[in-house]
């Protein structure tokens, strides 16, 4: 992208996602676009001072040059845009060689694997430039139950941001921030990742759950029919946009089963009562 008043820190986002490896000389940004399906999206350069330029439709998956605008200070004179390579290639600097499985602890996988895992990961990168989401992610998934990483979490999550699957690209980011921070060698990664769960929350619904203090004694709490830890009462759980079910039972007390419309980006509260049976009274 060529422009003005380009400011170092800048971040980029496709169609709500965020760019990747984003590098900024003089009036130039590059940067690496996200998985996304064929047809034009909306481009958008935000400053980290909050000042944005929008270009609705600025950017196309169809693989063409596309003439279009993005300057941070909404100048559409100059600027262009055209398609960047496609996105995942960094995956490949994830692959195993079998000199690598001595500093993999006591456990390593074996050679068998890590052919395994470098054909997962070629056939996951194979399905993202055709735009096979779906498959991409499963098979980077496959590679990463033989021995994963940070990046191999970035990749999963973009595909499944790609298909719609919110809620499993915000966990993926998530996952891949808390592996991240305890690897000095994907310091970069996690910065991604960040920039990617925070996309993903504002595509998701918020549901926290306010139960009765104190807790019935063995009180089970479901969430879209999941249940759910004692540690993670009062956290809040991210659901894709719809019709989510909110259930808590109890020894004694009549169970409690409601309905919540979750919106994007809003938080729900569903404040679960649990009236005890006469007979227990």
């Amino acid at each position: 992208m060529t422009g003005s008043n380009f400011v170092a820190g800048a971040s980029v986002t496709i169609d709500g996602l965020p760019a990747i490896d984003v590098a900024i000389h003089e009036g130039t940004i590059t940067a690496v676009t996200p998985a996304h399906a064929d047809g034009p999206v909306d481009l958008v350069v935000i400053n980290p001072d909050g000042q944005k330029s929008v270009l609705s439709g600025g950017f196309s998956y169809q693989g063409t040059p596309v003439v279009g605008t993005d300057t941070a200070n909404g100048d559409r004179s100059k600027a262009t845009t055209k398609p960047k390579r496609p996105p995942g290639n960094y995956l490949q600097l994830t692959e195993l060689s079998l000199d690598d499985l001595a500093a993999m602890g006591t456990n390593p996988p074996t050679a068998a694997d890590v052919v395994k895992r470098r054909e997962h990961l070629q056939n996951a990168l194979t399905a993202r430039q055709k735009g096979e989401h779906q498959l991409a992610a499963n098979e980077a998934g496959r590679a990463r139950s033989i021995h994963g990483t940070p990046t191999i979490r970035l990749f999963m999550a973009e595909e499944q941001a790609a298909f719609g699957q919110f809620d499993n690209a915000w966990f993926n980011a998530e996952q891949c921030i808390k592996e991240g921070e305890t690897q000095t060698a994907f310091v970069q990664r996690v910065s991604q990742c960040k920039s990617l769960e925070s996309a993903m929350m504002k595509k998701l619904g918020r549901v926290t759950v306010l139960l009765p203090s104190p807790l019935p004694p063995d009180i089970e709490v479901k969430i879209a029919t999941h249940v759910i830890a004692e540690v993670n009462y009062d956290k809040q759980h991210f659901f894709r946009p719809g019709n989510v079910r909110v259930e808590a039972s109890a020894p004694g007390y009549e169970a409690f089963r409601k309905e919540y419309l979750v919106k994007a980006g809003q938080e729900q509260k569903a404040e679960v009562s649990l009236p005890r049976l006469a007979q227990h009274r």
